[in-house]
């Protein structure tokens, strides 16, 4: 039996599955609020005392760098580290690897229903993959496909500098900037950047939002709100705000595509994007994709997906800890 498991700033989810003769199927999952537990073990112990069964080998892709089989990424409230892990789970082989490393050995496990596709482009079986998943933070990683062998490629590149093309970009840099100094990616293209790009539209129209909204933003998640709101048709405000994420989601995949070559594809996973997938397929993405002047033509050709299967990154570490274990 695999343990695998998905663990974000935000939600942690733990799974068990058997692997016979390459094929993956799950016994059960759980999702836990990761901010309610003191650390993994405790939400790995918690899910083996309600779940337990004879686990022959663990896989855990976490958000944040791995080195040396650790972790501590910026949006987790506590490390992660696999000599732990594998104390609390009787010595058995823990492997820990970066989240996007997970979700990218997921993709070959998604079936049609699993994604809806932006742009169809020209499906190159040898082209190079890249995942940019937008959740609580903001994952990249790349799978060189060049020699028939999948090679996967972490990175942070969430953290890189926002590039700012226009005048409204330069005000928006400004706006954060005053806040964060560095203004990464992340701080846009993510569950808090979505809230941040809330907050620089109703600086500059305050009067756009109305007091009710202001209550339901106070209320809970904050990201989850705007996205709500900004889909239903009952805030203006919100809706821009969405609108505004699917220009920098999209100008950023188109960066990641030029920069990696991805004719093999760009898949748009983490929780965000399968919530937005009616948003992103406006045609504000594919604009801000697409518009990267003289070379357009080769982003036309790019396969463009939105993940929707919300399980991918824990299939992919229950695949990993089965392919690196010869687990059957």
């Amino acid at each position: 039996m695999i343990l695998a498991g998905d663990i974000g700033g935000t939600n942690a989810r733990l799974g068990l599955f058997t692997s016979q003769e390459g094929a993956l199927s799950a016994v059960t999952t759980h999702q836990y609020p990761t901010q309610d537990f003191e650390s993994l073990e405790k939400i790995v112990t918690c899910f083996l005392n309600e779940y337990g069964n004879e686990i022959t080998c663990a896989c855990f892709g976490v958000a944040g760098p791995v080195i040396s089989g650790r972790s501590q990424g910026v949006n987790m409230a506590w490390p992660v580290d696999r000599t732990s892990l594998t104390n609390t789970l009787s010595g058995i082989p823990v492997t820990v690897i970066n989240d996007l490393v997970a979700n990218a050995n997921g993709l070959t496990r998604l079936a049609s229903q699993d994604y809806r596709t932006i742009q169809e482009g020209e499906i190159n079986p040898q082209g190079n993959i890249a995942i940019l998943a937008a959740g609580t933070g903001l994952g990249v990683a790349s799978v060189n496909r060049s020699d028939g062998k999948n090679r996967i490629s972490p990175s942070e590149g969430g953290h890189s500098d926002f590039a700012a093309q226009s005048d409204e970009d330069i005000a928006l840099l400004h706006f954060l900037r005053k806040q964060f100094g560095h203004v990464s990616w992340e701080r846009v293209v993510s569950g808090n950047g979505l809230w941040h790009l809330y907050e620089f539209l109703r600086a500059r129209e305050p009067d756009r939002e109305p007091p009710w909204l202001r209550d339901a933003l106070a209320e809970g998640d904050r990201a989850a709100c705007i996205a709500k709101h900004g889909q239903d048709g009952s805030s203006d405000l919100c809706r821009l705000t969405l609108l505004r994420f699917a220009h920098y989601y999209g100008s950023l995949a188109g960066n990641l595509a030029l920069q990696l070559y991805t004719t093999g594809g760009i898949w748009l996973g983490g929780g965000i994007p399968s919530k937005l997938s009616d948003i992103l397929t406006e045609p504000t993405f594919l604009d801000a994709f697409l518009g990267k002047g003289r070379i357009q033509y080769l982003l036309e050709v790019i396969p463009v997906h939105v993940v929707l299967n919300e399980q991918t990154a824990l299939l992919g570490a229950a695949q990993w800890a089965a392919t690196n274990t010869g687990t059957t």
